[in-house]
């Protein structure tokens, strides 16, 4: 994106990093105000989603950005997929994503140091958490 900031959906942007080229979709909702800084949420897809066309309807988090005024980018994953590696994959309720994997690194970002809420939501299996609210929950983390 150049020249001056605007407001819009912006569905098929690249970025080079390294050797490889990576699309994504940038999202700024006219509710941020282009003469200030904005808080900028990258929306990681899960494995094997198609994060800039799919993870906008799925997740519901382009209203959540309009609602808090942030600016939003939904990065694609070389492959689909974020390092995580698909053989390490069983069913514990979730197919694609098992808990443990989840719990895992849970652990692994606070015993570095990070800040973290983990949210488990009993019997949802691998879906977007909307019943529990998680993008207001998801927002409240970053804006403390």
């Amino acid at each position: 994106m150049t020249g001056q900031p605007r407001h819009g959906e912006f569905a098929s942007e690249t970025v080079r990093l390294g050797n490889a080229s990576r699309l994504y979709r940038l999202v700024v909702p006219s509710t941020v105000d282009l003469n200030q800084p904005a808080p900028l949420v990258i929306a990681f897809h899960g494995m094997l989603i198609d994060s800039k066309d799919v993870m906008p309807l799925y997740t519901q988090l382009n209203q959540t950005a309009q609602q808090h005024r942030f600016i939003l980018v939904y990065p694609e994953a070389i492959a689909k997929s974020w390092g995580i590696a698909p053989k390490k994959v069983s069913n514990d309720q979730d197919p694609i994503f098992p808990i443990a994997i989840a719990r895992e690194n849970r652990d692994k970002y606070l015993r570095e140091g990070h800040q973290v809420e983990y949210i488990e939501v009993a019997g949802l299996g691998h879906e977007w958490a909307t019943r529990v609210n998680i993008n207001d929950r998801i927002w409240n983390f970053f804006a403390r």
